[in-house]
């Protein structure tokens, strides 16, 4: 996948390309199965901030009783997120789960 357009839903094939939640994948299982060209850490950082701004907005627009903003519901920039920040986990530290992860505002 070339680019994912925070503006806009993600076709089908993309499910594929995730971790197998059913079996608990680990991230380097999941990074072997795919053999996907990893982006940069600049680009991942970049992604996630960006993911982190726009949940952080969608959760603002809720508690003030407002419509989200444009036109992807706020689960999808939400779950974005997860995968972002999943995949940014420091080796150090225990895997933690795919529920596990914190996506605090």
């Amino acid at each position: 996948m070339e680019d994912l357009d925070p503006a806009s839903y993600c076709g089908d094939q993309l499910a594929a390309l995730l971790p197998e939640l059913r079996t608990a994948e680990t991230a380097p299982h999941w990074r072997s199965r795919t053999a996907l060209e990893p982006r940069g850490l600049a680009d991942i950082a970049a992604q996630l901030d960006l993911h982190y701004v726009l949940t952080w907005g969608h959760t603002e627009t809720h508690l003030q009783g407002r419509p989200s903003p444009g036109p992807v519901e706020a689960y999808v920039h939400l779950e974005r997120r997860r995968a972002l920040e999943w995949m940014l986990q420091v080796p150090l530290i225990p895997h933690q789960g795919w529920d596990d992860i914190d996506l605090s505002t």
